[in-house]
């Protein structure tokens, strides 16, 4: 409290700073802490709010609470520069320094403790050096100004909730080095567009991208494996020109799905979902044809306000748009509709499909709605292909591996 204090030289000789020594000093702008200080006390500088500098040079080694942050309420530190002893950034160690704009953590650091950055609202970009193995629990969490992040190839494991709410963060990389990433890491990350996830990862809690809106996710090893580790249950699965849905039960469904009705073959921008589409994609639903084709006037006459609404011509309202759109935004058409035996008249009734996997073979099963009657079903083709990558130039044929694919296409057409 010593609020007329603006600087401070501290000596080399000092090896430890006392809990609460320069509390509430609120004149204080910078402190360069020596080499030789391993220990920092609690709320040491708690409440410095004109504090723009800070230089660690030391290797502190210690960890605080949310209670006794070294620089809790230290809002504008602006400069922060942590010498190359440091060998890790201790949990809650910088936990609430809103103005930090910046941060490069050397080299010689190995691990980021847990809430180490949580509430750095300001933080814009964090360089991790490459001999960080872990990310604690909550590091960043709340640093709702974070855009980028690079991980290192060092880097084994991911905490729990570790980015969340870090919601102007557009893309991560996961290295391959990584091996675990706890639940929510980067839930509530709601502008990031860009996840690519290694092969070494085996396991991927459902929860990791909670919330994230605009998720377009890179996968590269089979989801089969990583949702079987996570206690999926399923039944068996379809092969090509099956008549029906798959009966199946399921305890859990590990990927959203992004539907298209296109003719007669995905547009080339398929790729990328649309803003409304969330989570993880890896399916594809499909309503196809050569042409439009003839609707079923049993079939129109099950929707009472289908004449009011495009009259009685059905031929005529095989071109009529429904408010429907497919993956790249074109409008869809009602004999698309009758295809895929959904609701004309309802923009919410779409065909879907969606994947999950066996938990004992992490073999994959695949559904698709609406479910039609057996003499409905039989008028049509439901046809299921494969992909190791996205970007794979062809959808192959399912086959009697169903397990090599990681992305998943369905179709449907008369027969």
């Amino acid at each position: 409290d010593c609020i007329g204090l603006t600087s401070v030289t501290i000596p080399d000789s000092v090896t430890s700073i006392g809990g609460h020594a320069f509390y509430g000093c609120s004149a204080l702008t910078d402190v360069t802490i020596p080499d030789r200080v391993t220990n920092i006390g609690d709320s040491a500088f708690s409440g410095c709010s004109a504090l723009m500098s800070v230089t660690i040079l030391g290797n502190v080694t210690n960890d605080w609470t949310s209670s006794s942050s070294p620089f809790d309420s230290c809002a504008n530190i602006a400069t922060l520069v942590v010498g190359d002893k440091m060998t890790k950034i201790g949990g809650y160690m910088f936990y609430g320094c809103s103005g930090l704009p910046s941060v490069t953590i050397g080299n010689s650091v190995t691990s980021i403790g847990g809430h180490a950055f949580y509430g750095c609202s300001g933080l814009t970009n964090v360089t991790i050096g490459n001999s960080v193995t872990s990310i604690g629990d909550s590091a960043f969490s709340y640093c709702s100004g974070l855009t980028s992040v690079t991980i290192p190839n060092s880097v084994t494991s991911i905490g729990y909730q570790a980015f969340y709410c870090c919601s102007s963060l557009t893309n991560v990389t996961i290295p391959d080095s990584v091996t675990s990433i706890g639940e929510n890491a980067f839930s509530g990350c709601n502008s990031l567009t860009s996840v690519t996830i290694p092969e070494s990862l085996t396991y991927l809690p459902t929860s990791v991208f909670d919330n994230c809106t605009k998720l377009w996710t890179a996968w590269y090893r089979t989801l089969a494996n990583l949702s079987a580790n996570g206690g999926a249950s399923g039944g068996g699965s379809s092969g090509s020109g099956s008549s029906g849905p798959v009966t199946q039960s399921v305890a859990l469904t590990v990927t959203n799905v992004i539907v298209h009705y296109v003719t007669p073959s995905l547009p080339s921008g398929a790729v990328t979902p649309d803003t409304s589409s969330a989570g993880i994609v890896n399916i594809v639903a499909e309503v196809t044809a050569n042409k439009a084709i003839a609707i079923s006037p049993e079939w129109a006459n099950q929707y009472p306000s289908f004449a009011a609404t495009f009259g009685s011509d059905f031929s005529a309202a095989l071109t009529k748009p429904t408010g429907k759109r497919d993956g790249a935004g074109n409008p869809m058409y009602v004999w698309q509709d009758y295809v895929a035996g959904t609701d004309p008249t309802d923009p919410a009734s779409v065909f879907t499909a969606s994947v999950t996997f066996d938990a004992e073979t992490g073999a994959p099963v695949i559904s698709w709605s609406p479910e039609l009657s057996p003499a409905e079903a039989a008028k049509r083709l439901y046809t299921i292909y494969g992909k190791v990558r996205l970007t794979d130039p062809d959808w192959l044929p399912f086959n009697d591996n169903p397990s090599a694919y990681n992305f998943f296409r369905v179709t449907v057409e008369m027969k």
